[in-house]
């Protein structure tokens, strides 16, 4: 069995041929790395979803604790207070100062008027006022006080009559605006 025209049945050694193919295992490769990938984004998904669960049960327990603490009596006595303190904001917002009014009012009048009696009604927004003044001069100058002021927006002269003591007695009724002259301004 030398090779030289014999016949040969069984296989001696086999022979390589040197012939390589470029790019023959290029996906055995690109399939192996994929599968790699695919595995370890797997396992970190995995990882992940225990995490998340983990945090959320240590997350229901504390709700579930909090839940436990809580005194819904205290809670309503609560809300109760803040409707209370809401109302009472209101009614302090919408409240009418007379002070505010008097005062300004007062700051109106002419040195040598004497105020005998003064009324309001908040529903018809009117002051009636009875004074005692020296001359029809000082009433003009009055009347032209109360509509220099933009709270007051008429002045209507009642009856007016002289008195033995030289001294005229007269009455006004000012139409005037609630919210300009009893109301506080808010300053913020």
């Amino acid at each position: 069995m030398n090779g030289k025209g014999e016949l040969q049945l069984l296989p001696g050694t086999k022979k390589r041929l040197g012939i390589k193919i470029p790019g023959e295992n290029r996906f055995l490769y690109a399939g192996s790395a994929i599968l790699g990938a695919a595995i370890v984004i797997s396992f970190w998904f995995n990882f992940s979803i225990k995490s998340l669960e983990s945090q959320m049960n240590t997350t229901d327990e504390q709700l579930f604790i909090l839940e436990q603490k809580r005194d819904e009596k205290a809670e309503e006595n609560i809300q109760t207070i803040r409707r209370q303190i809401s109302l009472t904001s209101k009614l302090i917002d919408e409240h009418v100062y007379s002070t505010k009014a008097f005062s300004k009012l007062g700051s109106l009048m002419q040195e040598n008027i004497q105020v005998k009696s003064v009324s309001y009604e908040l529903t018809t927004g009117k002051f009636d006022l009875v004074g005692l003044a020296g001359s029809y001069t000082t009433i003009a100058r009055q009347i032209a006080s109360f509509l220099s002021d933009d709270s007051i927006m008429d002045v209507s002269v009642g009856k007016m009559k002289p008195n033995p003591d030289g001294t005229i007695e007269f009455g006004f009724t000012l139409s005037y605006d609630q919210v300009k002259l009893f109301k506080k301004v808010k300053t913020e």
